[in-house]
């Protein structure tokens, strides 16, 4: 995760001043608060886990990580989903952090949730692996 370009890097590089958050305008931008620690992506990721039925769980870079290569073993629907919305998560957070730095663009955390819900529900649609079963149903991303 060393390769995203954020805040502290940049400032380092003197292409910024502030190397704050702009998304929650509290700490340095760094790659395990943009991703974990922020209070607006916290609190996407708990309204993306949640249409997952799982709950957010504190822990840093490498426990995700870990969580991830535990959790997402097989080609189940299950599987693919959580890959899927842990995908679009991270990139849909990302964007809107580099929008708001580089054309001034802000979007609200509801915007956001609705991107990813809509990404993951094209790309679900075009999977052609999904049974009609009760867990199907339960991930709540319609």
């Amino acid at each position: 995760m060393k390769a995203h370009k954020t805040l502290d890097k940049l400032k380092t590089y003197g292409t910024t001043e502030s190397d704050v958050c702009v998304l929650c305008c509290g700490s340095h931008d760094t790659e395990s608060h943009l991703f974990f620690d922020c209070s607006y992506s916290n609190n996407i990721w708990s309204s993306m886990l949640s249409l997952l039925n799982l709950r957010r769980i504190d822990g840093d870079v490498h426990f995700w990580i870990d969580w991830m290569a535990h959790h997402a073993r097989g080609k189940s629907f299950k599987v693919w989903i959580r890959k899927t919305v842990l995908a679009a998560t991270v990139y849909h957070i990302w964007n809107e952090r580099n929008g708001r730095i580089f054309i001034s663009i802000f979007n609200s955390k509801e915007k956001i949730r609705k991107q990813i819900r809509s990404v993951v529900i094209l790309k679900a649609r075009s999977w052609g692996g999904i049974g009609d079963t009760d867990e199907n149903r339960s991930f709540c991303i319609a």
